[in-house]
């Protein structure tokens, strides 16, 4: 969450200057994870990975929707 790629600092900067909050998707799944925990991912991935592999890794992960709800409630002024 507010990392790079990070949807919530353009929901925070909409909501300030007054702007609808844009969705592409409401059921769109975002992953919820820290830097730290994507970069630990991808680490994971270079060190045991091989050509072809799929890893997923459990994460949190909420509706596009729902993730834009919280950020309204919590930033609406």
């Amino acid at each position: 969450m507010c990392s790079r790629g990070s949807v919530i600092p353009l929901r925070i900067d909409q909501i300030r200057k007054g702007n609808p909050i844009t969705i592409t998707e409401p059921k769109m799944t975002r992953f919820i994870m820290s830097t730290e925990e994507a970069v630990d991912l991808v680490h994971l991935a270079f060190e045991n990975g091989k050509n072809g592999d799929i890893l997923v890794q459990k994460a949190p992960a909420c509706a596009i929707q729902t993730q834009a709800k919280a950020v309204c409630e919590l930033f609406a002024e």
